[in-house]
């Protein structure tokens, strides 16, 4: 299991790590603020974030008040919908006798999709299921609508490891990989040692590859990094290998909490040598100069174990998931992989998921083969402890529904300029630009030289204009875990603002009319209250 506490070769002992590391946080969880009035924490369930678009580095996503009316600041892509599609430990698994697992990452190679995986244990008696370090699968199933069908390296019918571990390791697990070569995947590996039952540390960063017929792993290399590499700390993994020219970057992530960016020439990843650093300025051979892509602030749980970098289409920017604190899976975006980087933004709670007993979640990756609708829809694995298994969720990203005027003071909705002439007022709440199931139509409907957006006619003389965007009709649809919040309408005469905030623009002359829709508001200071709420 790649997380805090990969190395535990046991159950037993697993339970026993985190009840001490419970009790020792209970003190400092107690005197921190709620997660949030019911109420707000219903509001924002699904980790409303900040909207499409990038703050200057430093610069906080949060609502601004024009006019009486509450426009959100450009920030970061917002998760609309988001479900749990399946649990990995299932019948696949279950075919070559895995009972719980974690995932690791995935790789694509020669027309087919790898599945990596960390500490895993086998069917036995209970309390003493044999342990398995590092299983691999593969698939040729790109639809995870409904879960991915997949095929694991067994041998007799059981489940064996991708690479040996050695004698000296408690265990070893596979972390970044990258397919070069026809018929290969290259990838980095940790190798952890456990010097007692509630301590351990990785021991050093390896590098290896397996074939993609029979998925025979080989360390290659058996230590590129360790605590002595010259970082002032361990690095712990290396993740998300991402080809750029003549040179792979990747993502190192060190004992004390930094991300490091790190490249080699494609023909010398094995060579500690061959790596540069990036010092916030330029590349550096030497690891001391290297600098943290961002700080990351203070807590009182253990750091996120690395980074998943992709570039998303939709987004036009790189986007780096991670699970902070081990209990929520956030996301930043750059448009270079040197930064700068945005602000973080929650996209989940996994305590929504899979219960309040830490650690919630670890291991977000995001599968760059399974994405879909242009990387609108991303399957992100998660790992938990409670259940010990891997999990596949599905998220869908909208889009920011800004508010338009023109030059006789007509107001539009939409995510695109509606025709030349119209001025961008500010996002007034996120939907979707695209089908997302259990949302419906919303469109412009036009009579004389009023426009209401609605899923149906208002009234008679209503003419149906184009399609604005998608949003959900009620507070929740089918098929989403995400709590929405109403969109008002605003009326004065004929002309009607749509906006989350429940008061406010009485004073320019407004009355507050129905729920016309439902949509998501945010949450841009991070505080699991809804901003409509605030």
């Amino acid at each position: 299991m790649r997380n805090r506490f990969d190395g535990l070769l046991s159950r037993l002992t697993f339970f026993a790590v985190i009840l001490t590391l419970v009790v020792a946080l209970t003190a400092t969880m107690r005197s921190q603020p709620s997660a949030g009035h019911e109420a707000g924490r219903a509001a924002v369930t699904g980790g409303h974030a900040a909207v499409p678009g990038t703050p200057a580095p430093g610069q906080t996503a949060t609502p601004v008040l024009r006019g009486g009316q509450w426009f959100q600041r450009p920030g970061l892509p917002v998760v609309v919908a988001y479900r749990l599609v399946c649990s990995l430990a299932n019948d696949d698994a279950a075919a070559v006798s895995i009972k719980w697992l974690v995932a690791v990452g995935s790789v694509e190679a020669d027309g087919k999709s790898f599945g990596l995986f960390g500490d895993s244990f086998l069917l036995g008696e209970p309390g003493a299921e044999p342990y398995l370090a590092a299983p691999v699968a593969v698939s040729v199933d790109n639809d995870a609508s409904d879960c991915v069908s997949m095929t694991y390296k067994a041998s007799d019918g059981r489940a064996v490891s991708l690479f040996p571990t050695r004698n000296d390791e408690t265990t070893a697990w596979p972390d970044g990989s990258i397919a070069l070569e026809p018929g290969y995947v290259n990838f980095y590996f940790a190798g952890v040692v456990r010097e007692s039952s509630t301590e351990w540390h990785v021991e050093r960063i390896g590098f290896g590859r397996f074939d993609t017929q029979e998925m025979w792993g080989e360390r290659i290399v058996e230590k590129l990094w360790d605590a002595d590499s010259g970082f002032g700390a361990a690095v712990n993994g290396v993740r998300s290998p991402i080809l750029l020219g003549d040179h792979v970057m990747v993502f190192l992530h060190t004992s004390d909490g930094r991300h490091i960016l790190a490249r080699a020439p494609v023909s010398s990843l094995g060579e500690a040598s061959a790596y540069t650093y990036w010092t916030g300025e330029s590349w550096s051979p030497d690891p001391a100069a290297a600098t943290s892509l961002w700080d990351e602030p203070e807590s009182p749980f253990p750091k996120h174990n690395g980074l998943n970098v992709r570039y998303n289409e939709f987004l036009g920017k790189w986007l780096a998931v991670y699970d902070a604190d081990l209990s929520t899976l956030r996301a930043r975006t750059a448009q270079d992989l040197t930064g700068p980087w945005s602000d973080e933004v929650e996209w989940l709670d996994c305590g929504l998921i899979f219960g309040d007993t830490w650690p919630l979640c670890y291991s977000a990756e995001q599968n760059s083969h399974l994405a879909r609708d242009d990387d609108r829809t991303l399957y992100v694995t998660l790992s938990s402890t409670f259940p010990y298994a891997a999990w596949l969720v599905e998220l869908r990203l909208g889009a920011a529904v800004r508010q338009w005027r023109d030059s006789a003071g007509r107001l539009a909705y939409g995510t695109l300029r509606p025709a030349p002439g119209y001025v961008d007022e500010g996002v007034s709440f996120y939907a979707s630009d695209a089908p997302v199931p259990g949302f419906s139509p919303i469109y412009a409907w036009d009579k004389d030289s009023e426009r209401i957006y609605s899923p149906s006619s208002p009234g008679p003389g209503f003419v149906r204009q184009e399609l604005a965007f998608y949003a959900p009709t009620s507070p929740r649809v089918v098929g989403s875990r995400v709590a929405y919040d109403p969109i008002y309408r605003w009326d004065l005469g004929t002309s009607h603002i749509y906006s989350p905030v429940p008061t406010g623009l009485e004073s320019a002359g407004y009355e507050r009319g129905p729920v016309a829709f439902y949509a998501v508001c945010g949450d841009a200071n991070l505080d699991r209250v809804s901003d409509c709420l605030q």
